[in-house]
């Protein structure tokens, strides 16, 4: 038997907001303890796997350096008021950008009149 009431305890205001818990805490000490200064090896690693492998392990990396982004859904689908200017770009990229957009079979949603 508890020594405290149900939906009481010994600390009314509860763990402080943000605060690890001690098993939390003790597996990013050790992560941080294995990796330490290794991280700055991280691109010579890198460059030595396949382009693919590579990209493939930037994209696990980057989730602990970067915040997620959240999905956003484009209202209005017939883009007759979408403005986006493209001066700012050479010609190199415009090219590209035009490689891209011919090579990619993009499916258009129906719109609904």
């Amino acid at each position: 038997m508890s020594k405290w009431p149900v939906g009481k305890s010994g600390n009314p205001n509860g763990r402080p907001k943000g605060a690890l818990n001690k098993d939390t805490k003790l597996v990013r000490e050790t992560i941080a303890e294995i990796i330490g200064d290794r991280v700055v090896d991280i691109p010579k690693l890198l460059s030595e796997l396949p382009p693919e492998k590579q990209l493939h392990y930037l994209i696990q990396l980057m989730e602990y350096a970067l915040p997620k982004l959240q999905r956003t859904e484009q209202i209005n689908h017939d883009f007759t008021d979408l403005d986006i200017s493209l001066s700012h770009l050479t010609q190199e990229e415009l090219n590209a950008l035009g490689n891209i957009i011919n090579n990619t079979k993009a499916v258009r949603p129906e719109v609904s009149s």
